[in-house]
């Protein structure tokens, strides 16, 4: 029996400096709305062949499919990297280098506007692809998250071993609230998940060195297959 990758196993040893807030019912909404759009015209270009599918969508198959993939993203951003977690039936667990990353673009399209999302395109050095390599959906603060990022890669590129965030902003400021835990009085604790933890900064600049080695060798390898 197979198990699903979380992102923890992904994360483990390394230094998590954000884990930004999905506003997840906002986005299951987009996800259900803008794919029946897609059905929608879909059918009408092939003349009502796709109308099973549409009709599916509409009677249940939709609103689970986009309230699951609302559950399923998931961010991080580490040092050194980040870390993206997305998918239904095919589970996507990308972890992206930041010395990788040369912009991340700030997208809204008509219908974002109209759920007032915003998309995240993260573009990479190298990946042989117009496409971005990494999309954010649905953050609470991804003008934020943004900075933070492009802050981290900046500090990274600078050989700056300081774990601190953009002026202003507190390790871990964007990472979703905690809940109270039993017998702490109504005090709140932070969840395992989301307590940035306090490696060596060699370690985690060790950890980043080791995935952009296997990006390049998973990179070369496709180039080859290719070929």
């Amino acid at each position: 029996m197979t198990t699903d990758m979380a992102l923890d196993e992904l994360d483990s040893g390394g230094t998590q400096l954000v884990r930004p807030s999905i506003d997840r019912p906002k986005v299951a909404r987009y996800f259900f709305r803008s794919t029946l759009v897609s059905h929608l015209l879909v059918s009408l270009f092939t003349l009502g062949l796709w109308l099973p599918v549409l009709l599916a969508w509409v009677l249940g198959l939709g609103a689970w499919y986009a309230a699951q993939r609302a559950q399923e993203l998931d961010y991080r951003l580490l040092g050194g990297r980040i870390l993206v977690r997305d998918g239904v039936f095919t589970k996507v667990r990308r972890t992206i280098p930041l010395d990788r990353i040369t912009d991340i673009s700030l997208n809204q399209g008509i219908v974002d506007r109209w759920f007032g999302l915003w998309r995240l395109g993260i573009q990479t050095a190298g990946s042989g692809q117009p496409a971005a390599e990494g999309v954010v959906y649905g953050l609470v603060d991804p003008k934020g998250f943004r900075a933070e990022i492009l802050a981290q890669r900046d500090r990274w590129l600078s050989g700056d071993d300081a774990l601190a965030l953009p002026p202003g902003r507190e390790q871990g400021a964007l990472m979703a609230p905690s809940s109270p835990s039993a017998g702490s009085g109504g005090r709140s604790a932070a969840s395992p998940l989301a307590r940035p933890r306090t490696d060596s900064a060699e370690q985690w600049r060790a950890e980043a060195r080791l995935d952009r080695i296997e990006s390049l060798l998973e990179e070369i390898a496709s180039n080859t297959r290719r070929g």
